[in-house]
């Protein structure tokens, strides 16, 4: 799928492309064009590689250890029984994020917690042990073509 981003990263290695080729036809032989439409053509591609790279690494597993213990909701991996790698929701609660907000907190120990929240529904939560986490991705950037989800 083409993003907004890509597709005006597209929209301008396009028009950097074509003034290239018209100040390579008027100013310059026809060795020397060809020298600058490559480079005109490159340039663009190679920095939106370069901002794709940048955003995969972002996105890397790193370890739990590694993880925030704030309370702030992450994406939590671990493989399930069968060997399967499983991708969650979670968050880590603390001791007292457990007694403050817990209905029946005895005898739950901080922890990882897969969460789910559903719009009209108390949040749930399960007991986990992850080993990897990442942060969540940010929203999708809204565009004039999207349309505004009512409540």
């Amino acid at each position: 799928m083409i993003t907004n981003t890509d597709a005006a990263a597209r929209r301008e290695a396009f028009e950097r492309c074509l003034l290239a080729v018209e100040e390579a036809i008027t100013l310059r032989g026809a060795r020397e064009s060809i020298k600058v439409l490559i480079d005109a053509v490159a340039a663009p591609s190679s920095e939106v590689q370069a901002d794709h790279i940048a955003d995969e690494r972002k996105m890397e597993w790193l370890p739990i250890e590694t993880a925030p213990k704030t309370g702030r909701t992450v994406l939590l991996g671990y493989p399930n029984s069968a060997g399967k790698w499983r991708t969650v929701r979670g968050q880590w609660m603390s001791e007292a994020y457990i007694a403050d907000y817990w209905e029946e907190p005895d005898d739950v120990e901080p922890g990882w917690f897969e969460t789910s929240e559903e719009a009209d529904d108390v949040p749930n939560c399960w007991r986990i042990e992850p080993t990897h986490w990442m942060p969540l991705p940010a929203a999708p950037a809204s565009s004039a073509g999207d349309q505004e989800v009512e409540s």
